[in-house]
């Protein structure tokens, strides 16, 4: 949920979530129309609770290992082929 109008984030501090620093960043008015994010450096949202006129959400990371991903988790599947696709004719001016 994010509204243009509210425009960049604005750098509110910083914290700690699951024992790691994360930059506090406010989208629109965090307290009646807006989101409050806690984002780590390596960009992940450890913390964020978005706040509408008739909806609230939070959630928070309770742990976070920023070690490298086990590859079993991160790899391609058997059989996964990278298809180039046709070349298109240029389109006439």
């Amino acid at each position: 949920a994010y509204d243009a109008s509210w425009g960049p984030p604005k750098i509110a501090g910083e914290d700690k979530v699951a024992k790691q620093k994360c930059t506090l960043l406010h989208y629109g008015d965090p307290a009646t129309s807006g989101v409050a994010a806690c984002v780590s450096k390596q960009g992940v949202v450890m913390r964020m609770k978005i706040v509408l006129p008739d909806f609230e959400r939070e959630f928070e990371i309770l742990e976070f290992d920023d070690d490298a991903p086990d590859e079993k988790w991160f790899r391609v599947p058997e059989g996964f082929q990278i298809v180039a696709p046709e070349p298109q004719p240029a389109l006439e001016e």
